[in-house]
């Protein structure tokens, strides 16, 4: 092939990449709209199983017909990314169908890349996979706050008929290119359109028919008779949730607020006019000093934001980890006068809490934790999350003033979310423990407010009420809890709150008492306070529950069953999936390769196996490392999504550098790459949280440069292998290896991607990456093993 020739190619490969890298992040994002975090981890299983599958299905295609199927499949793939947007919206229900429809622009994007590994040298075409790669991941990150889900599928649109034009510009083939045109102004037409008019706005296109998702409210945007249940005002973008804002026709003082599909806050258009609100979810009228200083850890829309400006003229800090809510309610934004200037006096830092506190010396009176996960609730599997780490809570211990309360709140929608905030309080005695505390549970009150059951029903069987209207309420106090303050809010308190007058949506206003520390009692809330080991408790074994102390290592609050059937599941899924659509039909091309030619020499079937192996062994241990980095660097570049955003390009970029440096090295040299992979990880793996704990100080620009210098040489040393062993097999087996070793490769990451999280959950993120380090090392066998060059 000519010089100009693979110049082209390789920038096909480029926009293909950032193309699926793109579409795999934003389908991630929809999927967890529409559904929730733990359905929407099969679409990254899915894009790498797709990946894997197109590399397998370049091995059946010839060397004479190698143009025209890279044509027809730069034709087709915009089509095939533009579909995904269609497919996830509207057959979520249908999970085996969705994702099987899912897999196509993946499959497509995989024979462009395999393809270009076949015909040209492995390290050029690996160093522009990743640098496409990370320009995609830099284009999602960019696009969503502006465009949101809906402008960045027609974005990547665009994108993906980009690699058809140049295709077409390739071979000076007029149709060809015009094709990639037309896609680019279709993509391109659709950006405007949704600039524009907002016509395909997923509250009201997307539907999510199980029953576990029937109170997402783009499913009842609309009443039985055609008629609007919610009419829609504003949509705002984010990698962490996505906001809507929604009001009932008929109402024009309140808009309820909507995260990634589910209500989650009413915003009121009333000005603040009194001190001290009665309210239900915090004791505004225990005195603690004139004006107190608040900090809110997630004001969220309106949240408690009012409320704590009642408390006096103290300052109120608030940090908000999701910008978009943030944009709609300061000053300026489009909610600040119809939520009521909710917002006014508040000092917003948009960030994780954790690097705030690490960056400031003030102290509180009072921090407020009202349902801060970046999913609905404790209830349901979300990411990793370090608000309610026995490391958070001590820092918000550190950051009280003497007497000042930290206040949480969690719902109450089932079991899961009763342990999980049960295990929140436990984490919490252990951080009091650790400060000295001699009794934990008399610094703690525990409270219940039931929206929507009348009194008898709420003090007798609470049970009875909805659990989506069960809040459970705690304030942590850094000393015992003193008997006035007991007094005041077991009785004072509590009367103010059981006297107000009723409303439509609640007959009883009052709350339920689990714990008070004057006042023991048998409920199970106070048992499980009080016990000397969680374990003790009735109904709780170790055999069955997770509820040990929350770590920055194992920070998952709601995983609280040992068996974690839901993850276990995708695990199993995915494998099988893998095997199937990739591992299998790899061995039997493999085998029938074999009977053909009966008389390979045994080293060269040797090394197809060991090399085999090798592929699968990296896509292991690739995937583990990175996805544990991105955790592990969250709170020191305070923000899940800037870290998402640096480790992908540092380690993509740097990995891809990598490749570059392996051409014409030896196996030797390639082995000692290896073995300082397997070391870097093991030293992150033991040194790198204390590491960044100590470097918090500098600004965010720097920590950006600090973290990029702390993965670059690990990440360098990681892209070696891959083209190296893919030059290898092209050497010595043949071309066609090259692209179902890719394939290989792919369907392991796929399978990586829920065991690592499955692992950081039953060992920790800091074993996890051990267990990474362990795959490298396993790689260096299996390199050996393949032997050298004959």
């Amino acid at each position: 092939m000519q010089e100009a020739e693979q110049r082209w190619l390789l920038a096909q490969v480029f926009v293909v990449a950032a193309t699926v890298i793109g579409l795999e992040i934003i389908g991630f994002q929809q999927l967890c709209f529409v559904n929730e975090y733990l359905p929407a981890t099969r679409v990254l299983s899915v894009a790498l199983l797709g990946l894997a599958l197109g590399g397998l299905l370049s091995w059946f295609v010839r060397a004479e017909s190698r143009d025209r199927v890279l044509s027809a499949v730069l034709w087709v793939l915009p089509l095939a990314v533009l579909s995904s947007f269609v497919v996830i919206a509207r057959l979520s229900h249908l999970p085996v169908l969705m994702m099987a429809l899912l897999t196509a622009p993946y499959v497509l994007a995989a024979l462009v890349i395999a393809l270009a590994f076949d015909r040209l040298e492995p390290r050029a075409v690996y160093l522009w996979d990743l640098l496409g790669a990370g320009a995609g991941c830099v284009v999602v990150v960019l696009g969503v706050p502006w465009l949101r889900e809906e402008g960045t599928f027609a974005l990547l649109t665009a994108l993906a008929g980009t690699a058809a034009l140049l295709d077409g510009l390739r071979h000076r083939h007029r149709p060809r290119w015009l094709v990639g045109g037309l896609w680019v102004a279709v993509g391109s037409g659709l950006v405007l359109a949704h600039l524009a008019w907002d016509p395909f706005n997923l509250m009201h296109l997307a539907r999510a028919e199980d029953e576990a998702y029937a109170l997402k409210v783009f499913n009842r945007m609309e009443r039985a008779d055609g008629e609007p249940r919610y009419v829609l005002e504003h949509s705002r973008g984010s990698l962490i949730e996505r906001i809507d804002i929604v009001r009932r026709p008929e109402q024009s003082v309140e808009r309820v607020s909507v995260y990634n599909g589910r209500s989650v806050d009413v915003l009121r258009n009333n000005v603040l006019k009194r001190k001290r609100v009665l309210d239900t979810r915090m004791p505004t009228r225990l005195e603690l000093r004139e004006d107190p200083d608040t900090l809110l850890v997630g004001p969220s829309g309106q949240g408690l934001t009012k409320t704590v400006r009642s408390l006096g003229d103290g300052r109120v800090d608030a940090v908000e980890l999701n910008g978009a809510i943030a944009g709609l309610m300061r000053e300026g934004g489009p909610l600040w006068r119809r939520s009521g200037r909710a917002y006014q006096g508040l000092h917003l830092t948009i960030g994780d809490v954790r690097t705030f506190l690490a960056r400031t010396e003030r102290r509180y009176d009072w921090i407020t934790l009202l349902n801060t996960h970046r999913v609905w609730g404790v209830g349901h599997l979300g990411p990793p999350e370090y608000v309610h780490t026995v490391e958070a809570i001590g820092d918000y211990l550190d950051h009280l003033t003497e007497g000042g309360l930290i206040l949480f709140e969690e719902r109450n929608t089932g079991e899961r979310a009763a342990l999980g905030t049960q295990r929140i309080l436990r984490t919490a005695m252990a951080a009091l423990a650790e400060r000295g505390a001699e009794d934990p549970a008399s610094h703690i009150a525990v409270w219940e407010y039931l929206r929507g059951c009348t009194r008898n029903v709420a003090l007798t069987a609470p049970e009875r009420c909805s659990p989506y209207g069960r809040f459970v309420f705690a304030v942590i106090k850094g000393s015992p809890l003193t008997e006035a303050e007991q007094d005041h809010l077991g009785d004072t308190w509590s009367e103010l709150l059981a006297a107000r007058k009723p409303t439509d949506n609640a007959p009883y206003r009052g709350i339920v008492w689990h714990h008070l520390p004057q006042a023991p009692s048998e409920d199970p809330w106070s048992e499980v306070l009080r016990a000397d080991a969680i374990y003790d408790v009735e109904g709780l074994a170790e055999e069955t529950h997770n509820l040990g102390t929350i770590t920055d290592d194992r920070p998952f609050p709601y995983d609280v069953f040992t068996d974690r059937t839901e993850i276990r599941r995708v695990v199993l899924e995915t494998t099988g999936l893998a095997c199937g659509l990739v591992l299998l039909p790899t061995g039997l091309a493999f085998g029938l390769r074999r009977r053909e030619r009966p008389r390979v020499a045994r080293g060269a079937v040797r090394r197809q196996v060991a090399l085999g192996l090798f592929f699968a062994v990296l896509g292991c241990g690739y995937l583990t490392v990175e996805i544990v980095l991105i955790q592990k660097l969250g709170i020191f570049l305070s923000s899940p999504v800037l870290s998402l955003a640096v480790v992908l390009a540092t380690m993509l970029v740097a990995s891809g550098l990598g490749g570059l440096a392996s051409a014409g090295r030896s196996r030797g040299w390639v082995l000692k790459a290896l073995v300082g992979v397997v070391i870097g990880a093991a030293l992150l793996a033991l040194g790198l949280a204390p590491l960044l704990e100590a470097l918090m100080g500098p600004p965010l620009l720097a920590r950006i440069l600090i973290a990029i210098a702390v993965l670059t040489p690990l990440a360098f040393g990681m892209g070696v292998p891959f083209p190296y062993g893919l030059a290898l097999a092209k050497r010595t087996l043949s071309e066609r290896h090259a692209g179902a070793f890719f394939g290989v490769n792919g369907a392991l990451a796929a399978i990586a991607t829920p065991l690592a999280l499955w692992a950081a959950m039953a060992m920790g993120f800091d074993a996890t990456l051990g267990i990474g380090a362990g795959f490298y090392a396993l790689s260096a066998v299996l390199l050996w093993a393949a032997g050298d060059d004959p």
